[in-house]
Parts: structure tokens; C-alpha cells; sequence
């Protein structure tokens, strides 16, 4: 019964704050979160640097292309060490859209997953070739591709004991615990922050540097906030919030020395006795 009741306050956090979690996050406003980049004359979006974790697979990524009938027609690396395959195609008849970065609003007509398999470690280059619907040669696209021993940058984000996962529920009978974010050594860590609720959709720091200090959990499950329709709406709405188990979010911001991108992940701890 204990452990059904746990999975109900999972998948009710995790419904809750969906909107949230997978919504990019800048920690500035012209702070770089990306690589990709859009070559709007011909019509083509895709990273020019990734990662990759050696002799892992499916670590992959998307190239998008704007133009109807245009598609990759392949993909070769710089070296044997480093494989790579178009395993998915998405080819529409109407466009889907898609926010890639603040800058990137994209109206899409063909999705392709390209995948690499890294044997070694090393700085690669994987060149994809992009064909119109007449198979004549649009353009080419590099991507810059290094493989480490991990693509993720946390070796660990623990709270006492229990280790957290991002972007989702993590469920905890402890009201205070050492929070502790251990980070691998490509990556900086840029701050380490507890936080609160402000609306359904945005976070307020509550405490500065939490890295390695004793976190105590919010036990409050309420808050408020307002919002109005338009600028010119003099009415003001305000909504009540009662959550079913108080939560803590705690907001990881990292720097990737490679890739030269700084990424936000939130860690949300649900308190349940």
C-alpha cells in the first residue's frame, strides 16, 4: 500500500510540473544553451558540436530541414572509431514546428535521427550530405563530435543517501539530508540553488550555494500567484495553489567546457511521510 501510494505522488508530481520540466531553461538571457544553429538559405538546422559517451548507444541527433522533398542522403565520420547512421526519417506533408533555442523557431518538413557509436576517445567530425527531391546535392553540414568516457555531466546529485534524478518527482521521507552534486571533469559547476514555486511554470532561488550543505525540505504545500490576460487587462487573476505533498526544487546550472554551452537541470524533491 505504502509503495502504491508513492507511485500515485510520482505520476501526480511528474503531470504537475510537465509543462515545466521539459521547457528549455536559460540561466541568462544570451547565455548559450545550444549548438544548434539554422542555415535559413538552404533551409537546414542541425548541431555543430555534440557529445558522445564511449561504446554507448543511441546517443544521437536531430538534423531539420525546412524544405519540402529535401532529405539527408548520408553521414560519414572522420575516423572508424567513430560510427554513424540516419535511423530515423520523419518526412511530413505538412510542417511541424519546434523551439530549439531562444533564437530558433523552426517550421520543419523532414526529421532525421542520425546516431553514433564512439569506439574510442577523441575529437571526431561527422559530415552529413543534404540532397533536394530531385537528388541533387543542397549542401553539407559538419558536426563536430567528442567522445568521452560520459556525455551526461553529473557523476552524482545526491540527497543524503538517495540519489536524484532530473526533471522528475524524487521521493523522500527525510525532512533534511546533505545535498551533494559531484560533476564530471569535462563540466563546471556554476551553482547549485534551492527554490521555490513562484507560478506553475517558474522558479525563485530561495538559497544560494546549497552544494554540500544541509538542505531542509519546504514543508508548505500552498502558494499563490497572479497573472493577467494582456497587458491592457486591468482585472487581476489569482490563482491558489495546494499541492498534494510539499516539494522542493533544487535548480543545477553546469557549464560544458567542450561544447561551451551552459545547461539548467531541476531536481525536484516531494516530501511524503
Amino acid at each position: 500500500m505504502k509503495n502504491f501510494k508513492r507511485q500515485l505522488i510520482i505520476v501526480f508530481a511528474f503531470a504537475l510540473f510537465a509543462g515545466m520540466l521539459f521547457a528549455p531553461v536559460n540561466a541568462q538571457a544570451k547565455t548559450k544553451t545550444t549548438t544548434y544553429q539554422y542555415d535559413k538559405k538552404n533551409g537546414v538546422c542541425n548541431k555543430t558540436a555534440m557529445r558522445v559517451a564511449i561504446n554507448r548507444r543511441y546517443e544521437s541527433t536531430d538534423v531539420y530541414l525546412t524544405k519540402s522533398g529535401d532529405y539527408v542522403a548520408s553521414v560519414k565520420t572522420s575516423s572508424p572509431n567513430l560510427i554513424a547512421k540516419v535511423t530515423t526519417v520523419n518526412t511530413t506533408k505538412r510542417t511541424y514546428s519546434i523551439n530549439l533555442s531562444d533564437d530558433i523557431l523552426l517550421n520543419y518538413y523532414n526529421r532525421s535521427e542520425i546516431t553514433f557509436l564512439a569506439r574510442s576517445k577523441g575529437t571526431y567530425t561527422a559530415t552529413v550530405t543534404i540532397k533536394d527531391k530531385n537528388g541533387k546535392k543542397k549542401c553539407t553540414k559538419k558536426i563536430r563530435v567528442y567522445a568521452t568516457n560520459d556525455s551526461y555531466p553529473f557523476v552524482s546529485v545526491s540527497y543524503g543517501k538517495q540519489y536524484l534524478v532530473s526533471g522528475t518527482a524524487n521521493t523522500t521521507s527525510k525532512k533534511s539530508g546533505k545535498l551533494s552534486v559531484k560533476i564530471n571533469p569535462t563540466f563546471k559547476l556554476k551553482s547549485v540553488d534551492v527554490c521555490k514555486f513562484t507560478d506553475n511554470e517558474t522558479l525563485k532561488v530561495f538559497k544560494k550555494k546549497a552544494n554540500n550543505k544541509i538542505l531542509k525540505l519546504n514543508m508548505s504545500t500552498k502558494y499563490q500567484f497572479s497573472y493577467k490576460w494582456s497587458e491592457s487587462d486591468t482585472s487581476e487573476n489569482i490563482v491558489d495553489v495546494n499541492y498534494m505533498n510539499p516539494v522542493t526544487p533544487v535548480r543545477v546550472v553546469v557549464y560544458d567546457t567542450l561544447l561551451k554551452t551552459t545547461v539548467t537541470y531541476n531536481f525536484y524533491l516531494v516530501y511524503v511521510k
